[in-house]
């Protein structure tokens, strides 16, 4: 296909000089001939290029194939073959009517995605397979709808590898481009675009120079995809190590799904503690906590995020009163758009809430800080306190060490019977009944006793409980 393009540009170009009649078609013979070796060559270098199918996968798509179909094995199995990952995703394309297949095999199931498009999935040998019929009435007209050019490529039962887009190619280069240069599969759904950045980070490979204008060009279209495909695909390039490089490149595109990236950009925080900007400041933060936590990475991304919008200025150096308040009303904002579950938008507020707070040296000080932000995942606060502390001037790394007292602290505070509800409490309501306390006011003498234990006035003890409800109501 390659070739036959650029034998029609050759000819267009020729046509529109004013040459020798002679010399033109001497010419484009010569070209035609070059192009046609080099298509030879290409064929005989993808039927040589094969991947290893599992027994099971060979003998569905073999099946399809003696009823006198096609079927091929497509996209991430046959990408990441080449590239020697692991995948388990198995994606069946086939001109095989889905109705058919599944009288064919045992345990096909049929299921509607949309109203344009079916899907049905095969479970055979605790595989899962996936197909979908091509989109057009050959794989050809299926593959070259598709993103990017290592994702178009397919394989036969036998394991040969189908390239009609230079997707071997762009492998062997490590380059991600476009299958359609043009960027008209962008504007068909312009999720491609993070699809793209995902897949540089995955496979650790450049974007070509066509494709990053195109993405930058379309940026701006992100606005139209529906918001949890947005989340999913953001999710997926979190993951990754080098998303802040990414996001760091891409500060563009990634302002379209959060807008204030841009404040953050080139911002000097004009701080002793801070020789970063507030977006290197912030990516340090992300690289300095694990990628297989989404709750500690979004809370990096978004703890500083606020700062921009709080600076003020005193004798020269910058401070940012109020940031992490605001920084967790930018990132609510955010959860809400895109709809990010309860969970994970309650775990990741308090962290972006506490992440600056000191921990206080007080008792009843402490026991009002631990008990606001509650039993669960002060592990993942004090892990963002200190990937915090080290993107700062390295001078005040001694802020480390402090911080590691802290924790101790808290967590020893947690183990010496700590109260987090009234439940906690070694009194209850039957206690309280025995002395006439009842209803509404059983709940309102046990909050009383919890405050007094947390502001260090009672001990949790049952003897010490008992005896001031005896004192106060016996």
């Amino acid at each position: 296909m390659h070739g036959l393009l650029q034998i029609n540009k050759i000819r267009h170009m020729l046509l529109q000089q004013k040459l020798n009649r002679r010399f033109n078609v001497f010419y484009f013979f010569l070209i035609l001939f070059h192009y046609i070796y080099d298509i030879i060559i290409h064929i005989l270098e993808v039927s040589t290029m094969q991947i290893k199918l599992d027994d099971d996968i060979s003998y569905v798509l073999k099946t399809i194939n003696d009823k006198e179909y096609e079927a091929y094995l497509v996209g991430g199995f046959v990408r990441d073959s080449l590239l020697g990952f692991s995948n388990d995703d198995y994606d069946i394309c086939t001109n095989m009517p889905l109705d058919e297949i599944e009288n064919t095999f045992n345990g096909f199931k049929m299921m509607r995605e949309n109203e344009r498009r079916q899907i049905g999935r095969l479970k055979l040998n605790n595989k899962e397979l996936e197909f979908v019929y091509f989109k057009g009435k050959t794989l050809y007209d299926d593959l070259i709808k598709r993103d990017i050019t290592i994702n178009a490529l397919a394989c036969d039962y036998l394991g040969n590898v189908i390239d009609y887009v230079d997707g071997i190619t762009d492998i062997n280069n490590k380059v991600i481009s476009l299958v359609e240069k043009s960027g008209a599969g962008i504007l068909k759904d312009p999720l491609r675009i993070l699809r793209i950045l995902r897949f540089s980070l995955k496979c650790n490979f450049i974007i070509d120079r066509n494709t990053k204008n195109i993405i930058l060009k379309y940026k701006y279209l992100l606005n139209d995809i529906a918001h949890e495909r947005t989340l999913d695909e953001f999710r997926k390039i979190l993951s990754y190590r080098d998303a802040t490089k990414i996001i760091n490149e891409y500060i563009d595109i990634f302002s379209i799904i959060i807008p204030e990236f841009k404040r953050m950009n080139d911002f000097n925080q004009n701080n002793p503690n801070h020789i970063y900007t507030v977006l290197e400041h912030t990516l340090k933060v992300m690289d300095n906590v694990a990628i297989n936590n989404f709750y500690l990475r979004v809370a990096a991304l978004f703890h500083d995020i606020g700062k921009p919008f709080c600076y003020t200025e005193k004798d020269g150096v910058g401070h940012f009163y109020g940031h992490p308040k605001i920084s967790s009303e930018i990132f609510l904002r955010f959860s809400d758009k895109y709809g990010l579950d309860k969970k994970s938008r309650d775990i990741i507020y308090k962290l972006i809430i506490y992440h600056d707070k000191d921990i206080p040296k007080k008792i009843n000080k402490l026991n009002r800080f631990i008990y606001d932000y509650g039993k669960d995942n002060f592990d993942l606060l004090f892990l963002l306190k200190e990937a915090d502390v080290m993107a700062q001037n390295n001078k005040y790394f001694d802020k480390l060490n402090i911080l590691r007292e802290e924790e101790k602290v808290v967590y020893e505070r947690i183990a010496n019977n700590f109260v987090f509800n009234v439940k906690d409490l070694k009194i209850d309501g039957r206690y309280l009944m025995s002395f006439g306390i009842n209803g509404r006011d059983i709940g309102i003498v046990l909050n009383k006793i919890l405050n007094l234990v947390l502001d260090n006035q009672l001990e949790n003890e049952k003897s010490v409980l008992e005896n001031y409800v005896n004192r106060h109501f016996g």
